[in-house]
């Protein structure tokens, strides 16, 4: 069997011990499916995507060695994908903020804040361009600055939403 941790599906407070055993549940059952394939071809492995939502008051998330930079760090290998949303840019771990593949942004209220999470762009647009698109795409309510880390270029990285793309 799966085991209670693993089909468990939310957790309402970061535990470490059952975050550890939905790993290695993972990687148990990905390891049998190779094992079960092996000489015969291709084989489809599972993925999981763990979502951490709002955790800048736990020191655990801001560590940059521990479980959650491993998770962002090492576990994309494995087939783990992991998505965290934050109100602050700041509290987020180097590890977690240097692994990211894109990025939402609403507007932001802190001058501060602002420019910390603007200043992960410096090398694909100069600081005016980018507060420009931040501004432009936050302008109307509910909407946000997309950006694909992932881009070939810098020109197909910037989103208003996932929609409408942003040029200087």
């Amino acid at each position: 069997g799966l085991g209670d941790v693993y089909k468990r599906q939310m957790f309402d407070s970061y535990d470490e011990d059952a975050l550890r055993k939905v790993i290695d549940t993972h990687k148990r059952i990905n390891m049998e499916i190779k094992q079960r394939h092996k000489g015969k071809g291709k084989c489809r492995l599972y993925s999981l995507c763990m979502f951490f939502d709002d955790m800048s008051d736990d020191n655990r998330f801001h560590d940059s060695h521990g479980l959650i930079a491993e998770i962002f760090l090492r576990h994309r290998h494995k087939y783990i994908q992991a998505i965290c949303s934050s109100q602050k840019w700041r509290s987020l771990s180097t590890a977690v903020r240097g692994q990211a593949c894109w990025i939402c942004m609403w507007a932001m209220r802190s001058a501060e804040e602002r420019k910390a999470a603007l200043s992960e762009f410096n090398g694909m647009y100069p600081m005016k361009v980018v507060e420009e698109f931040l501004e432009e795409a936050t302008r109307e309510r509910f909407s946000f600055l997309y950006v694909n880390m992932l881009a070939p270029s810098r020109e197909e990285a910037f989103f208003k939403n996932f929609s409408h793309r942003l040029l200087p």
